[in-house]
């Protein structure tokens, strides 16, 4: 199937799919814990709803900060070496997760965990970046975050089952075993050496000209109006991954197939993830069918919107699982023609910041999301909350909209 990635040069096919391989691994263990943390701060450590949102900040913009200096130094050491450190950074951390006795302990070792996902989040899309052609690289990229979806679909699944059965602690020991094989595989599966393209894209950069490079990224407005849209469209799944857990065990009603709510989460996370697997490659190939990169980023944003809004709107357990599906739907959107807008913008010798940029807006909108959700909830409650979230992602599409529009991009 990965002929449809890269129809000139089939040898690409065997890049995309270890990428795929080491994404699919490392974010299943990274994700496996997203419906865990909560129930361990309420539960085990006798936190608050605040208590979570400064432990996920915590992660999170340990994550934002160092995904650029993590990219750039992907473009001088090579993907490999920073793809393998940051998943054995992250193996570290999850492991230790069990051994937590406060908030605080939970806030450095999952930090910890953070500067690894860092790393191989900005390593690998670079990595992509350097492998696909133009014209298949909605495509290219679609395949990747398939792979990274499947992990957001059963990683809380698995997570969420075993913490209902053996425990929250068992669940991060298995977080870290996900972790340890994706750094395995990236020894044995990524090239120390990118493979030839079949094309160049982006405008070509003098030698030695990464910071020119990056000096000239953040002058381009759609570039920041396209990190801007990362950031809001972050700050909508934090607000569903990190406070849903708790949402659905105030909600009335019996939980859907008499699941243990833990379970009942991890279903809610498999759905949202499975809808967006199911609409990612169909929506890309229309995009590189026809060119088209813009309307996929604004739409996207909007039906995010519109999702949140029914979420924060509804009391019944099923209307939620449906809810969560279109969620799944919107957020398969925007992502993959975002980083080919990116892609065509960048030269090649910074591209590894640029992603690592991209990746910096992801993690601080989840870390801004996660402090400003749990204030919001504490203080105003669930509705108020994901109906704000519903709010920014309004305005964070119609700016994107605004320079789409001036800037003339398709």
């Amino acid at each position: 199937m990965f002929h449809l990635i890269i129809r000139r040069d089939n040898l690409l096919a065997r890049p995309i799919l270890s990428a795929s391989t080491v994404v699919f691994f490392a974010y299943t263990g990274q994700f496996m814990a997203y419906p865990i943390i909560p129930f361990y701060i309420i539960r085990d450590l006798n936190g608050t709803p605040i208590d979570i949102g400064l432990v996920l900040f915590v992660n999170l913009i340990l994550a934002a900060i160092f995904s650029v200096p993590m990219g750039a130094l992907s473009d001088r050491w090579g993907r490999k070496k920073v793809i393998f450190l940051g998943a054995a950074i992250a193996t570290i951390g999850y492991a230790l997760l069990p051994f937590t006795q406060s908030t605080f302990q939970l806030m450095i070792v999952f930090g910890l965990a953070g500067l690894g996902h860092s790393a191989y989040g900005a390593g690998t899309v670079a990595y992509v970046s350097d492998i696909v052609s133009k014209k298949d690289a909605a495509r290219g990229f679609g395949w990747t975050q398939i792979s990274r979806n499947m992990s957001i679909s059963i990683g809380p699944a698995i997570g969420g089952f075993l913490a209902a059965i053996f425990g929250l602690a068992s669940a991060f020991f298995v977080c870290a075993l996900f972790l340890l094989i994706g750094a395995l595989v990236t020894l044995v599966l990524i090239p120390s050496k990118i493979p030839g393209k079949v094309e160049e894209e982006g405008p070509k950069q003098e030698p030695s000209s990464q910071k020119t490079g990056m000096i000239k990224v953040l002058k381009d407005y759609v570039i920041i109006a396209l990190l801007m849209s990362t950031f809001g469209y972050a700050f909508a799944i934090l607000a569903y991954r990190g406070f849903i857990p708790l949402f659905a065990e105030g909600m009335q009603g019996t939980i859907i197939f008499d699941l243990a709510l833990p379970a009942y989460v991890g279903v809610l996370f498999s759905v949202q993830a499975g809808a967006s697997i199911l609409a990612r490659i169909p929506l890309a190939k229309y995009s590189d069918k026809t060119g088209r990169r813009a309307p996929f980023v604004i739409i996207g944003l909007l039906l995010t919107a519109l999702a949140i809004f029914l979420i924060a709107n509804t009391a019944d357990v099923n209307l939620l699982i449906a809810w969560s599906a279109l969620l799944g739907f919107a957020s398969s959107m925007g992502p993959a023609a975002g980083a080919v807008i990116l892609m065509e913008r960048t030269g090649q010798k910074s591209r590894g910041a640029t992603f690592g940029l991209n990746i910096s807006s992801l993690y601080a909108g989840q870390a801004v999301g996660s402090i400003a959700m749990g204030g919001l909830i504490e203080v105003y409650g669930f509705q108020t909350g994901f109906l704000t979230v519903a709010a920014l992602l309004i305005g964070f599409s119609t700016i994107f909209l605004v320079t789409a529009i001036k800037m003339r991009l398709r």
